[in-house]
C-alpha cells in the first residue's frame, strides 16, 4: 500500500510540475510571438509613413 500511494504521489507531483512547466513554455512563445507580431506591424507603419 505504500509503495502504490508514494508512486501516486510522485506521478501527481510530476504531472503537476510538466503541466506548469509546459504552460510556461507556451506563454513564454506566445509572448514572444506576440512581442515580436507588434514589431514588426510598428516597423511596417513607420516604414508607411516614410
Amino acid at each position: 500500500m505504500s509503495i502504490i500511494n508514494l508512486s501516486f504521489i510522485q506521478i501527481t507531483i510530476i504531472l503537476f510540475f510538466g503541466i506548469s512547466g509546459l504552460w510556461f513554455w507556451i506563454d513564454k512563445v506566445l509572448n514572444f510571438g506576440n512581442y515580436l507580431g507588434t514589431k514588426n506591424y510598428s516597423n511596417n507603419q513607420t516604414g508607411e509613413k516614410k
